[in-house]
């Protein structure tokens, strides 16, 4: 399956770029993304401390975790740092 992934804060920063495609099995969760993500850019790539990875459900981010599953043209955030205040 295809996927999206959007950089942001120091995830665009590592890559130099807004988004790019990723090609993953056709049954893979979020783990297995950011497992592709980390052999592609570094093993500490997605073990940052201060990062938050979002997919967009409808028209809004919604946080996931490693386990959840992706599905074709589904697109992957990487925020950085969240504050609220």
């Amino acid at each position: 399956m295809r996927i999206i992934v959007r950089y942001h804060g120091p995830y665009r920063k590592d890559t130099g770029r807004d988004e790019e495609t990723l090609l993953l099995a056709d049954e893979a969760s979020v783990g297995d993304a950011l497992g592709e993500l980390q052999r592609k850019y570094g093993a500490s790539f997605t073990e940052r401390k201060d990062g938050l990875v979002c997919l967009m459900k409808e028209d809004s981010p919604k946080a996931v975790s490693p386990d959840d599953a992706l599905y074709e043209g589904a697109r992957l955030i990487l925020v950085g740092t969240v504050e609220s205040g």
